[in-house]
């Protein structure tokens, strides 16, 4: 057995180490979280299909209904224990650190394929959204493989056109933000077309084409339906078009300091819990400088897997600066695309500077390995993910325990209480342990407020 054989499987231990350890009591279970799980309770108990998911930011569109199916069936299997979400979750996320491996070989090197695993494995932020039973959690991996697809229809392989466009859909499922990837793919299709390559007339074929519509309209289906009962004008499924419209053809769309500043305050967080826990700054100075190299590198080189990569950073932070939102729900999409960034720039140092860069890398590695278990995976501190699992369980059973039986009322108080799903996990987890809070106005109520 090869040494990078054995660093692989090393790896993926350490990924899986990371993403189930203490999984049963550190897991993120906000109302958000549990509002698929009533969805996908609700489907196996009554039969009924949902056709969408939970509302998006824009309370007229919703998320898609995806994940809400993919929910179901460890729910059932597990006879609805909320944890099979988050075992489900951290196994993909085992599994896309495999395919981080194998695609950043095939589209840059061995090494820079290996680097970025490693990377992949070991980032506080991964880990913590592999642990998280949400529809976001899904997108690192479908994003990776859009790409991927994309990468080997571009260089020649037509067969690898129609599952772009299978993904592009269940990406817009599991998260609408994920729209900006229909650009991109607009842009190197005209770009295709303008410079006459071959990869783009040859899915001019009517098989092709037939195939790549099919493929497209079937994650939609449910949202196609959705919008044929509702007679809402396709306001689902359109919704790409129409948010389009609403951030860059809106008489009220702005570009201010102030709101450009909030975003990037946000995005430097995320990217200090995505590279290096103990500086954000430090983060910040090796994420620059990877995406500069990068550039360089891309221009230099005239590799296309290099363009594609820098497009992959580019415009999903360009979305997420016009729509003056940094929601670290969109953060997933574009995960992969940084850590490739960053192990091309080290496996550039690796050439010159091996031992400093070595030692170097492995003490960002060990430092974020320990920060994040010292803080519990940012489980019951602020800023964080809110309350751990074990204590929202304890919670929810000293409420059906209080209750002695009595029909009783949730009512929310404090930070957060403003969201209409803010109490919806302790509705599961009531339900669950066999005493759920009533739908109607009763004596007996309780105030949680979660500090």
């Amino acid at each position: 057995m090869k040494k990078s054989d054995i660093l692989i499987i090393l790896m993926l231990a350490a990924a899986l180490f990371l993403r189930f350890y203490r999984l049963d009591e550190l897991m993120p279970f906000i109302g958000d979280h549990a509002w698929f799980y009533l969805s996908a309770r609700d489907m196996i108990l009554s039969g009924q299909i949902p056709l969408v998911g939970i509302e998006s930011s824009h309370t007229w569109v919703h998320q898609g209904s995806l994940w809400t199916y993919v929910l179901a069936l460890p729910l059932l299997v597990s006879n609805f224990n909320p944890l099979s979400g988050a075992y489900l979750t951290a196994v993909v996320g085992v599994v896309t650190v495999f395919l981080v491996y194998k695609i950043g070989t095939e589209m840059f090197s061995r090494r820079v394929g290996i680097i970025s695993a490693v990377l992949f494995s070991f980032s506080p932020l991964v880990v913590i959204h592999s642990r998280i039973p949400y529809h976001t959690s899904l997108i690192p991996l479908f994003s990776l493989l859009f790409f991927f697809f994309l990468y080997k229809w571009i260089k020649g392989d037509v067969r690898f056109f129609p599952l772009v466009f299978l993904i592009l859909p269940i990406l817009y499922n599991l998260e609408l933000a994920t729209m900006v990837f229909w650009i991109l793919l607009i842009i190197i299709f005209i770009y295709g077309l303008i410079k006459r390559k071959t990869w783009t007339r040859a899915v001019l074929r009517t098989k092709i084409i037939f195939l790549s519509i099919l493929f497209f309209l079937l994650p939609l289906l449910p949202m196609i339906v959705y919008d044929l009962k509702e007679n809402s004008g396709f306001y689902q499924s359109t919704a790409f078009f129409r948010l389009i419209k609403i951030y860059l053809f809106s008489k009220n769309f702005t570009f201010s300091f102030d709101a450009v500043q909030s975003v990037f305050s946000s995005l430097f967080l995320f990217n200090q819990r995505l590279v290096f826990l103990a500086g954000g700054f430090t983060a910040f100075l090796i994420t620059i400088s990877s995406f500069f190299n990068l550039l360089f590198t891309a221009r230099k080189k005239k590799a296309f897997s290099l363009y594609l990569l820098s497009l992959w950073v580019i415009i999903p932070l360009f979305g997420i600066f016009v729509s003056h939102t940094a929601s670290e729900a969109y953060m997933p999409m574009i995960l992969p695309a940084i850590i490739f960034s960053i192990a091309i720039f080290i496996n550039f140092f690796l050439r010159f500077y091996k031992f400093a860069t070595i030692v170097i890398v492995l003490f960002i590695l060990s430092t974020n390995i320990f920060l994040t278990i010292k803080k519990n995976y940012f489980m019951n501190t602020s800023p964080g993910y809110g309350l751990s699992f074990s204590k929202r369980v304890l919670i929810a059973k000293n409420l059906v325990e209080k209750s002695k039986g009595n029909a009783y009322n949730l009512i929310g108080n404090g930070p957060g209480n403003e969201h209409k799903n803010f109490l919806l996990n302790y509705e599961y987890l009531t339900w669950r342990l066999g005493h759920p809070p009533s739908k109607k106005s009763e004596i007996l109520k309780f105030v949680i407020e979660e500090k």
